[in-house]
């Protein structure tokens, strides 16, 4: 008889006795429900305007040439236009944040997106995790934002990892983290 897995002769059975510990293993972390951390994405909307500021110097530039033009009728609808599409911005950017959720377990890690009708969910062990890096950018550095990404060891020339942004005091939960997962990490 040959293993259904590895293909390598064995006496009797199904599973060689590797195949089969590992079996037991990936039952033994899918029963895994002790939650070491939470960490969920912030909505800060002084940060969502920053990031947003494009859009803002276009309103200006635009009120200032329809001004300029004395077509004031012009300047009022683009203010009107702009603070309608920031606010719908802001509205899905709440949204996302409030959906978006990364939970670390004693054997895995567990990333939920729920957006509108968007309902995602990603599972990562610990042994298939190359690394988790934190990286921010000069506003997030401002308002104590970060983004987390988890590196799996699939990864190649598309990114298979996780990647958490916006995460509030991104420092102090980046050495919360690594004290607790630091070791496992294969």
């Amino acid at each position: 008889m040959r293993c259904k897995n590895c293909g390598i002769v064995i006496q009797n059975g199904t599973l060689c006795k590797n195949c089969y510990e590992k079996m037991q293993k990936d039952k033994a972390s899918d029963n895994d429900n002790v939650v070491l951390m939470n960490i969920v994405r912030k909505f800060n909307p002084k940060y969502n305007l920053l990031v947003n500021m494009e859009w803002i110097m276009f309103c200006i530039l635009i009120v200032l040439l329809a001004i300029l033009s004395k077509n004031f009728l012009s300047a009022v609808l683009c203010i009107l236009f702009v603070s309608f599409i920031l606010g719908i911005s802001m509205f899905f950017s709440k949204r996302k944040a409030m959906g978006t959720k990364l939970t670390f377990y004693e054997t895995k890690v567990v990333y939920r997106f729920n957006f509108l009708f968007i309902h995602r969910q990603k599972v990562l062990k610990y042994s298939q995790i190359r690394d988790i890096t934190l990286n921010r950018r000069r506003f997030q550095k401002k308002f104590g934002l970060g983004n987390f990404n988890i590196i799996n060891k699939e990864t190649g020339i598309i990114f298979k990892g996780i990647i958490m942004e916006d995460v509030a005091n991104a420092e102090e939960v980046f050495k919360k983290l690594t004290d607790l997962i630091g070791t496992k990490i294969g």
